[in-house]
């Protein structure tokens, strides 16, 4: 049997990723469809509206960032994707565990609330094991070629290693301690809520700080994509939910300036900066 080229994406991780880029496609059109009614339509009941929206937002961001990974032929340019999905995915499946009393398992529930949900706790069961698996198996199959193509532009570069700094940092502190972080948040945080948002931060840290670290123009090329709809959508949400913001205090304005770089950042890269030649 001849092996296939060194720097392909193999088989089974470019179906990981298709099924994973479904499966947060679902969970991200139900949070921002049914934002205001997650007591029937989500695994557990989001009390303030503008979190659940929040979060669909960023599943939709990374629908388009796996499925982007998932076209790609090249590990180099698909491989972006992956740490920061086995965090997140690790992460909330954590999350899930330690808040497992709030969540639509069983009791007064309809049905579809508790297959739901039961669908929630499979998914992030079985995605870390089998993501983790099927990266150690692409590693194997991987030259250890440097990153390819051009540096990134140095402001782009600065802007990313910041942006993913700050995600980090948050994102740990939410994780750990969420009732008192959840002060620097610009709309109320429960505990549960928190702590999903900080996974959330962590995940996309992540891909933030990779793209700063392999400073590569083609490796990061297909987070571009993903950012400027996260952002986008944010910024949609942020107008839809004004009213939840604590605009008296700057955590407000400071997650607005937040979101608009992102946006400007993934432009950037769209507009040809960062085009791979």
């Amino acid at each position: 049997m001849v092996s296939p080229p060194a720097d392909l994406v193999t088989r089974g991780m470019r179906r990981m990723l298709w099924v994973a880029a479904g499966l947060v496609l679902v969970q991200g059109s139900i949070l921002l469809a049914a934002h205001d009614n997650t007591a029937r339509y989500f695994s557990w009941t989001i009390a303030v509206p503008v979190t659940a929206a929040f979060l669909g937002a960023g599943y939709l961001s990374a629908a388009v960032l796996e499925s982007l990974a998932a076209r790609q032929s090249s590990w180099q340019r698909a491989r972006i994707a992956v740490p920061g999905v086995l965090a997140f995915t690790t992460l909330t499946l954590l999350v899930t565990l330690v808040h497992l009393s709030k969540f639509h398992l069983g009791g007064a529930a309809a049905m579809l609330t508790r297959t739901l949900t039961w669908g929630w706790l499979a998914i992030y069961v079985g995605v870390p094991p089998v993501l983790a698996f099927l990266w150690w198996r692409q590693a194997r199959t991987v030259s250890g070629t440097a990153p390819e193509g051009r540096h990134l532009p140095p402001i782009v570069r600065a802007i990313l290693g910041v942006q993913g700094a700050v995600m980090l940092a948050l994102g740990a502190a939410l994780l750990i301690a969420p009732v008192q972080t959840a002060k620097l948040w610009p709309w109320p945080l429960t505990a549960l809520t928190g702590r999903a948002v900080g996974a959330w931060l962590a995940g996309l840290g992540i891909i933030a700080a990779q793209s700063w670290y392999v400073n590569s123009r083609e490796v990061a090329a297909i987070a571009f994509p993903a950012i400027v709809v996260y952002a986008a959508l944010q910024l949609v949400v942020l107008a839809g939910f004004t009213g939840s913001m604590h605009w008296n205090h700057a955590q407000a304005w400071c997650y607005l300036v937040f979101l608009v770089s992102l946006l400007a950042v993934g432009v950037v890269g769209l507009t040809g900066v960062v085009k791979p030649s």
